[in-house]
């Protein structure tokens, strides 16, 4: 059930999300404009310019607007199937090249330098928040990843729909996909955590769990788990000794619902399990 692409639901508490999600849409929108305007900007500076490379300019950017709007009314509509991602975590070749602007030049830019070399510089791609149990950026190779992984089988759980897997093997791979600053559907969620928790239990393996860059999306879907796992009672302190560990972290105000209404399942289950147990005594 939880293994591979699962679809986006609803939330119980749509405001706070409703209203972030059409913020980063407008913010897509603008930076799609910036795209088809760029060219202007570029003949203007460079008046020499051959056709042959005018025209390549402006089939490029006119492609990674498309791309970048696209990413918008995903966003917006919260549609992260729209990516073409696979269970495996791979993109058919002809989502890949449709895509190709935005993944492989517009995220991987931000990521690399503005978020890893400007914005946290001293923050690792991956942070071990608990023995065995790590928190993480998008690891594009196997040089991010903590030495202890390098070369060795773990479960690796990925909440992104915009980044393909390049670490781990597809039978230790579970993609919950959503797009930034929003989550999974809470049965989705809920499942996922308790799947993840079982499978950390019976194979002993490390976990590492990860988004674009580690600090909203796979966070809370780690805070479940730590809980899940009984290394904390509950969700906030399990995020204060996270929030220790790696600095950057914080919960989305989109993402913060999900978490209570999943604590408040969990508390609901174990008070109906303790009243059975007490009548069948």
């Amino acid at each position: 059930v939880c293994s591979g692409t699962c679809q986006i639901g609803e939330h119980t508490n749509k405001k706070p999300e409703t209203t972030e999600r059409m913020f980063r849409a407008i913010a897509f929108v603008f930076v799609g404009f910036f795209w088809c305007l760029l060219p202007v900007g570029v003949f203007w500076y460079l008046p020499d310019l051959e056709e042959p490379v005018k025209e390549m300019i402006e089939y490029l950017c006119v492609w990674t607007a498309c791309t970048t709007f696209f990413v918008g009314a995903g966003t917006f509509f919260r549609q992260p199937l729209i990516t073409g991602k696979k269970i495996d975590g791979s993109f058919p070749t002809l989502y890949a090249i449709f895509w190709a602007p935005y993944i492989f030049f517009q995220l991987q830019l931000y990521i690399h330098i503005w978020f890893r070399r400007v914005l946290y510089r001293s923050v690792p791609v991956a942070t071990e928040i608990h023995d065995g149990i790590y928190l993480s950026g998008w690891p594009q190779n196997e040089d991010v990843l903590p030495a202890e992984l390098r070369g060795k089988e773990f479960l690796l759980v990925d909440m992104t729909c915009e980044l393909p897997r390049m670490v781990g093997t597809p039978e230790n791979y579970y993609n919950f996909p959503c797009w930034d600053g929003t989550g999974p559907a809470p049965e989705v969620f809920n499942l996922g955590v308790e799947e993840i928790t079982k499978k950390k239990k019976e194979t002993g393996k490390p976990l590492l769990i990860h988004c674009g860059f580690g600090r909203g999306r796979s966070l809370t879907f780690l805070l479940a788990v730590l809980v899940n796992l009984g290394l904390h009672d509950t969700w906030e302190e399990a995020f204060e000794h996270v929030k220790a560990k790696r600095s950057i972290v914080h919960i989305p105000r989109a993402l913060r619902p999900l978490l209570i209404q999943w604590s408040d399942k969990r508390k609901a289950g174990k008070a109906k399990l303790e009243s059975e147990t007490k009548k069948q005594k």
